[in-house]
């Protein structure tokens, strides 16, 4: 029989780290979404400071690439996050199998309810 405390330890560890990924996962996003947009702005600003066209609206070609590149992103972390919660919410059930087989495993559980649904039973 495997060492309980081991499980909800290792339960515990698996929740964590996905936790911690999913924070990881969200702070490279916003990297990448600010770089994505300083990289426009650099475009834009270039673009005015070159006299292109001589008018102040900005590239709309930049700005086609910029969406795009822009829905990639979200598409991406998205997926990722998702998957990064499916195994989470994996982690949480193990967490509370382990929990509820260590509650099961400790000394006078089970009979205590049993006692208690006897005595529920008895009162109904």
């Amino acid at each position: 029989m495997p060492d309980l405390s081991d499980a909800l330890l290792d339960a515990q560890r698996d929740l964590l780290e996905t936790s911690q990924l999913i924070g990881m996962k969200s702070v490279e996003t916003g990297v990448r979404l600010v770089e994505l947009n300083v990289r426009l702005l650099n475009d834009w600003h270039d673009s005015a400071a070159a006299g292109q066209g001589g008018s102040p609206v900005p590239d709309l070609s930049a700005l086609g690439d910029y969406l795009q590149q822009l829905g990639g992103l979200w598409m991406s972390a998205g997926g990722d996050i998702a998957r990064l919660l499916q195994r989470q919410a994996e982690g949480l059930q193990n967490f509370f199998s382990a929990m509820f087989s260590a509650g099961l495993q400790v000394p006078g559980t089970v009979a205590a309810a049993q006692h208690n649904s006897a005595a529920a039973a008895a009162a109904a």
